[in-house]
């Protein structure tokens, strides 16, 4: 599945593939990366809600709306985990939600949301992710925010992320 991915990147849109990032450095690396407004983060009730506010640039907008394969995705990653997946919502057009555990452990590291209609350079975009904290037990831990670009695999439906930029880190407490 990685193979047929990789060579249809490769073959249908080849900038995609040129352009990868693989080293996980804090900052806007890509020209197609939004510019990070603002980040908020709030515990209340046993729950921890982050939101990041972003906008695009002309050269992002028509990175993504130009393609026909690469979606722009937003992703708000919980990498202390522990945390449960309660509530997603953005004003991104067309917007399509996820919540991914990526260990396997039952707790959401990742919440994110593809857009699948049409980027505005300048408009102000927001994410905002809400976890709770069933622990018994107050817990601490950092959320990364993370541009993604990538297509859609046509096995499991999912939006990947092939191309990404750690944009920023909060540390954030949560109680119970």
């Amino acid at each position: 599945m990685t193979g047929f991915i990789t060579s249809l990147l490769i073959t249908s849109n080849s900038s995609i593939a040129m352009a990868r990032d693989t080293n996980w450095t804090v900052g806007k690396t890509f020209s197609w990366a939004p510019y990070l407004n603002s980040t908020n983060v709030q515990n209340y009730s046993g729950k921890l809600q982050a939101t990041a506010n972003f906008k695009f640039d002309y050269v992002g907008e028509q990175h993504f709306n130009n393609s026909s394969i690469n979606y722009f995705t937003f992703e708000i990653n919980n990498e202390s985990d522990g945390l449960l997946a309660s509530t997603q919502y953005s004003n991104i057009p067309n917007p399509h939600y996820d919540w991914d555990d990526d260990n396997g452990d039952g707790y959401s590291e990742e919440g994110e949301v593809t857009c699948t209609g049409y980027l505005a350079n300048s408009y102000n975009y927001y994410l905002t992710t809400v976890w709770r904290n069933n622990s018994g037990r107050t817990k601490s831990g950092s959320l990364a925010y993370v541009a993604q670009g990538g297509p859609r695999n046509p096995f499991n439906g999912e939006y990947e992320g092939y191309d990404y930029d750690l944009l920023k880190i909060d540390s954030y407490t949560v109680g119970y």
